[in-house]
Formats: C-alpha cells, sequence, structure tokens
C-alpha cells in the first residue's frame, strides 16, 4: 500500500547528513535490493488484527493508514507488547489508531545508510520509513541496512 504524507500526519523527514562520500551507501540502494511492498493496517483495526499482521508478515512495524489511505503514523512489535504488559486483557478492544506513533521520522531515499543507523541509534527504533515525493516508497530497518553492507 503507498500511503501519502500530509502534515496532519506530523512525519518529520529526516535529512540528517553530516558530509558523506559521494559514493557512500544509500537507503536507495538498500530498497533496490529489498521487496518493495509496503504492509499496512488501517487505524480503525483491532489491535489484535494488527498483531496478527505483524507475525504473519514475520516483521517488526506496520504502517498505519486512515480509512483514505492516508499515512497515521506506525505501529511496532514492542507498542503492542508494551500496551498488553500495561493493560492485559484490557488492551483487546483498543483500535490501533489508539496505541500507534502518529509523530514519526521519516528519511528520503538519497539518505546515507551512516546517518541512518545514527538516527535509529539516537531515537532507539529500528524501522524508518521512507518518504520521496511526500508519499512513503519503502520502510528501511537496522537488519535490511546491516544485511545489504554485509553483502
Amino acid at each position: 500500500m503507498d500511503a501519502g504524507v500530509s502534515n496532519r500526519d506530523r512525519a518529520e523527514v529526516d535529512d540528517g547528513e553530516k558530509s558523506m562520500p559521494a559514493d557512500a551507501p544509500t537507503v536507495a540502494d538498500v530498497l533496490a535490493t529489498k521487496e518493495s511492498k509496503i504492509i499496512a493496517v488501517k487505524e480503525s483495526s483491532l489491535l489484535r488484527e494488527a498483531a496478527a499482521v505483524l507475525y504473519r508478515n514475520h516483521i517488526g512495524m506496520v504502517v498505519v493508514v486512515g480509512d483514505d489511505g492516508g499515512f497515521r503514523g506506525v505501529l511496532s512489535e514492542r507498542d503492542v507488547i508494551r500496551v498488553f504488559a500495561e493493560r492485559g486483557a484490557d488492551a483487546a478492544p483498543l483500535k490501533v489508531a489508539d496505541i500507534a506513533t502518529h509523530t514519526v521520522r521519516a528519511c528520503e531515499p538519497s539518505r546515507t545508510l551512516e546517518s541512518v543507523l545514527e538516527s535509529m541509534k539516537e531515537g532507539k527504533f529500528r524501522h524508518m520509513p521512507v518518504v520521496d515525493g511526500g508519499r512513503i516508497r519503502g520502510v528501511i530497518s537496522a537488519i535490511d541496512i546491516l544485511a545489504y553492507l554485509a553483502r
């Protein structure tokens, strides 16, 4: 699903660039080596439905979209675990919108891998949406970057 990013979505595109060599590997290089499918859930979905999407797809984060398909945030496996640990069975009827992260740091395809890893380290997160021209083009993870660099 290709979701747009608007001002309402509060996605912060983090350019994070310091002076890097022109030939430094970029997010675009990693995206070119992986499946381009974006897995998303609607913000109106139940939390347990979103947890099933994470589990079935063996992923740690999903993009959250509104009924109109517009970007609303992200939901990570850590978010799901946290809310169930805090609320127990009372978390079952929650909607994705109730616990999703709505202020999201994103990057552009031209970002260097080094700068993305630095942003992930500073922000203590493992996944970052990739935005190009106001549209989500993919999600990059720390594992994607490490796998690319190990090739």
